[in-house]
């Protein structure tokens, strides 16, 4: 099984207020990556390339999420997790250390 088929079952094994829960978490995770790409003190970015991606894949989960609450067609959980994995790679940060942190997000 590859990582996006184990991580597509994952997300789809969330039922209702689960996985919304996880997926504003997920969210909020991926913003506080994104204030990481700002050079402290100023109104610059260090690293833009990454803030990109971030905003990117923070697009991708907002409308995933949106879909969902308003009952219309979205992606499927597979294809689904395959887009996340793809711009979590891009943006350098790691799937599985996402996916930790939307489950337990004041740890």
């Amino acid at each position: 099984m590859s990582n996006q088929d184990e991580q597509g079952a994952w997300v789809a094994a969330l039922r209702g207020p689960a996985r919304l829960e996880f997926l504003i978490n997920v969210l909020w995770e991926v913003t506080l990556q994104g204030r990481g790409t700002y050079e402290p003190g100023t109104e610059n970015v260090s690293a833009p390339e990454r803030l990109r991606a971030l905003n990117e894949l923070a697009h991708r989960v907002a409308s995933q999420t949106r879909e969902m609450v308003a009952g219309v067609s979205r992606y499927p959980d597979d294809v689904f997790a395959g887009i996340v994995l793809d711009h979590c790679k891009h943006a350098g940060f790691d799937a599985g250390e996402l996916r930790h942190r939307a489950l337990d997000p004041l740890a």
